[in-house]
C-alpha cells in the first residue's frame, strides 16, 4: 500500500488545505479578465496587415519577450529582481507585438514586448523593450497606446512606469 493507514498525527492535519495564489481566488478572476480584454482589444490592431499583438501565454512567447528584455539590458531592476521573476510573477501579464512581413513564408518578428501588472486602479509597466534593429519606427508607441486603452477599458486611472530618466520624454509624449 502506498499510504499507511495508521499515520501518527494524521488527525491534527486533517483540516489543512492547500491554496495556490492565483488559482481559485479573486486574483485568478482578475488575471483572466485582463487576458480576455487584451485578446478582444488586440483584434483592432491585428486588422492592420503588418501588426499582430497577443498575450504571451506560452513558454515560447515568454522566452521571446525575455530575450528582448535581455537584449535591452534592463539593469533598472533593483534588489536582485530579474526579468524572469517579473514575467513569472502571479500578477504579471506580457503582451508581444509582432511585425508581419508581406512575404507569406516569413515568420512574424517580435518587435516589442511589454510586461505589466494591475493593482487597484494602477497599471505598473515593469518592462518594455523593442528589438534593437526595429527602434524608432513606432512599435513601442503602438504598444504603449494599446496599454493606455487597456487601462481605460479596465477602468484603471494611473500607469506607473519603471524607467530610466533618459526614457521619460518617450512616456510623456
Amino acid at each position: 500500500e502506498p499510504w499507511p493507514l495508521n499515520v501518527t498525527g494524521a488527525k491534527q492535519y486533517s483540516a489543512v488545505r492547500i491554496k495556490g495564489q492565483g488559482l481559485t481566488d479573486d486574483l485568478r478572476v482578475a488575471n483572466e479578465l485582463v487576458r480576455e480584454t487584451i485578446k478582444s482589444m488586440s483584434e483592432a490592431i491585428n486588422q492592420h496587415p503588418s501588426l499582430l499583438l497577443k498575450v504571451a501565454e506560452t513558454e515560447a512567447d515568454q522566452a521571446d519577450a525575455l530575450k528582448l528584455y535581455r537584449d535591452m539590458n534592463h539593469l533598472s531592476l533593483a534588489g536582485g529582481i530579474t526579468c524572469e521573476s517579473v514575467i513569472n510573477h502571479v500578477q504579471s501579464h506580457t503582451v508581444n507585438l509582432y511585425f508581419v512581413s508581406e512575404d507569406e513564408d516569413a515568420e512574424p518578428i517580435l518587435v516589442t514586448a511589454a510586461t505589466f501588472s494591475m493593482r487597484n486602479q494602477t497599471m505598473m509597466l515593469r518592462l518594455l523593450a523593442t528589438h534593437p534593429r526595429m527602434t524608432r519606427r513606432g512599435f513601442a508607441r503602438v504598444t504603449v497606446h494599446f496599454l493606455k486603452e487597456l487601462c481605460r477599458t479596465l477602468r484603471k486611472t494611473d500607469i506607473l512606469v519603471y524607467t530610466y530618466p533618459s526614457s521619460s520624454p518617450f512616456y510623456k509624449a
